[in-house]
């Protein structure tokens, strides 16, 4: 996903989330991911983003004057240990839990995609599921795994792999609207695009049987562009969600 910035009403942009974290963005800096046509919101507003910004100290009030605030500098301070003392630290705040892959390339994706004729993206959420698993627990939904997605999908001729698809993709929507983030695909253009995709391949052949080898070839390419189009969007869009979640589940700033 790539993100821009408005400030004093000059946009720049686009930055990666790599590029975003090492910037020194304020809370209130407008952020969106649509480009400069708008879709602009406050950074604090993006989930991902968060763990950029300085939660201010509580307020203290002595026990003997509780109408009178108190900066916490004039209160004698308490032992702290080491790991309190520490500044800027990423600590895991379960330490039996791992952060979830976060950056699976795009083109890399694309790629095995081409290499494998196809049968990468159409594994990738089978891949995947268990990792929304993990991400979307609130939900109380199970994605089923991946050998089960497999052969029900080859028992079906593909059409539970579209109903699975729809329904990891309306999971991890879901999941970012929940976080306030923009989803990259929704389940109903996924299940459209996907369909789309499929009868402009299997027209091509049809047209090309009648003796229109051009339009066959349209048709052809279409299709795939369509298809690696949204194999890219699954992509990035799991990426996201699974940041979301590292950031807040198994990341905190040290007080």
């Amino acid at each position: 996903m790539k993100y821009y910035i408005n400030v004093d009403g000059q946009t720049t942009g686009p930055y990666s989330f790599i590029e975003m974290t090492q910037m020194p963005i304020q809370e209130d800096t407008l952020v969106c991911t649509d480009g400069e046509e708008g879709g602009w919101k406050l950074a604090r507003e993006y989930t991902e983003f968060l763990h950029l910004f300085h939660i201010p100290e509580p307020v203290v009030i002595k026990p003997d004057s509780p109408q009178i605030p108190v900066k916490p500098d004039e209160v004698s301070p308490q032992p702290q240990s080491q790991s309190q003392t520490s500044k800027n630290i990423p600590v895991s705040s379960d330490s039996s839990r791992e952060p979830l892959p976060s950056d699976r390339g795009y083109k890399t994706t694309i790629f095995f995609t081409i290499l494998t004729c196809g049968i990468y993206g159409l594994l990738f959420p089978f891949l995947m599921g268990w990792e929304t698993n993990i991400t979307c627990e609130s939900d109380g939904e199970k994605t089923p795994g991946f050998w089960h997605a497999f052969f029900f999908s080859l028992f079906t001729c593909g059409i539970y792999g579209l109903f699975y698809n729809y329904n990891w993709c309306d999971r991890e929507a879901k999941f970012l609207e929940k976080h306030k983030s923009l989803p990259i695909i929704s389940a109903k253009g996924c299940l459209v695009s996907a369909i789309f995709s499929i009868l402009m391949i299997v027209d091509a052949f049809g047209v090309a049987a009648y003796g229109y080898e051009e339009w066959g070839m349209v048709f052809f390419f279409v299709g795939i562009i369509l298809f690696l189009t949204i194999v890219g969007r699954f992509n990035i869009q799991h990426n996201l969600v699974n940041k979301t979640y590292n950031v807040e589940n198994l990341l905190q700033e040290a007080d």
